[in-house]
């Protein structure tokens, strides 16, 4: 147990670090995921681009055709394809929240059997090893110890987790039971400030009690997460 706890520590250490950093100054930066299998890790299967731009509690996340902002009232999630606006509160509980938190949540519940930090030259490299059996097998993290900002991240995860529920049989056939997902984080730049870039009343808008889609969703549903909206 004395060693457990030794391995959450120096994993709690390393995300506040990275969620201090990122506090810091309003940011932009890039993000593109690939997907491979385990054991065949340089045969990509499946890759997405993204962009992130955050701003203290704020941040706008566009992943392909999913778009999420979070700001201190709000939380938007917008599916182009389905053309579906997802709406909810933002809670005190999940603004004070960092990003990185499910990860650490994680890592308590489950059990980590190792965790190493190394060091080589301006980066700083996170591994963390789960019990057997778990959802996730491996996650590592590096980060630039001079800005630190994570550089990359790569886990080794469950491919059903990486599957949409009711998506058909063909989809993930040539996967193995566990894929390696790769995140590489680029582009790192100073936020412009844009009037409209955080703010909710460019997805809809509320009219007493009845709420709708701001006119450049004007054709999509609404649905509402949480009650009181």
């Amino acid at each position: 147990m004395s060693q457990q706890d030794n391995h959450l520590d120096e994993m709690a250490t390393v995300l506040k670090d990275i969620q201090l950093a990122y506090q810091k100054h309003p940011l932009s930066f890039e993000v593109k995921y690939t997907y491979a299998n385990e054991h065949t890790p340089r045969v990509v299967l499946d890759s997405l681009e993204g962009k992130v731009c955050m701003a203290g509690a704020d941040y706008r996340y566009i992943l392909d055709n999913t778009e999420m902002v979070r700001t201190g009232n709000y939380s938007v999630v917008v599916f182009k394809e389905d053309k579906l606006l997802y709406l909810g509160k933002t809670t005190t509980d999940t603004l004070a929240a960092s990003p990185l938190q499910p990860l650490q949540d994680m890592a308590r519940q489950a059990g980590v059997r190792h965790c190493e930090v190394m060091y080589k030259k301006h980066r700083k490299t996170l591994q963390v090893d789960f019990q057997d059996g778990l959802p996730y097998r491996h996650i590592e993290m590096t980060l630039d110890t001079l800005s630190g900002y994570l550089l990359q991240m790569r886990y080794i995860v469950k491919t059903t987790l990486l599957i949409a529920p009711g998506a058909s049989e063909e989809v993930g056939k040539e996967y193995e039971e566990y894929a390696l997902v790769v995140a590489d984080f680029h582009h790192y730049q100073p936020l412009a400030a844009e009037k409209d870039l955080f703010d909710e009343r460019s997805f809809f808008v509320k009219k007493g009690n009845e709420v709708f889609p701001a006119a450049a969703y004007a054709d999509y549903k609404i649905f509402i997460a949480t009650p009181n909206f």
